[in-house]
């Protein structure tokens, strides 16, 4: 595409703590994986650094999708996610 910065949205479970495990209802959150690539990369150091903003991410995944699009003041479009088009789900069986 030649864009170099680039927002994936990839789904969380939130059941982190011990308390949730049992419980039934949906917890489901969504994090925005924001990566910013230069000319000067590669494939290798991409990923190291991707490895290392999902982790970061990842301890912050209580904070609600809604409240940062509502905190980034962006305009919504019903019509897509307001900061990706693109989401990617893992599921590890």
């Amino acid at each position: 595409t030649g864009q170099t910065d680039l927002i994936v949205g990839t789904p969380v479970a939130g059941r982190e703590h011990p308390d949730l495990e049992n419980q039934v209802g949906l917890y489901l959150n969504t994090l925005a994986v924001r990566t910013q690539l230069e000319e000067q990369n590669t494939f290798v150091s991409i990923l190291e650094k991707q490895k290392q903003t999902l982790l970061g991410a990842y301890e912050h995944q209580q904070y609600q999708f809604d409240e940062l699009v509502g905190k980034l003041n962006l305009k919504k479009d019903t019509g897509r996610s307001a900061l990706f088009d693109v989401m990617v789900v893992f599921q590890n069986h």
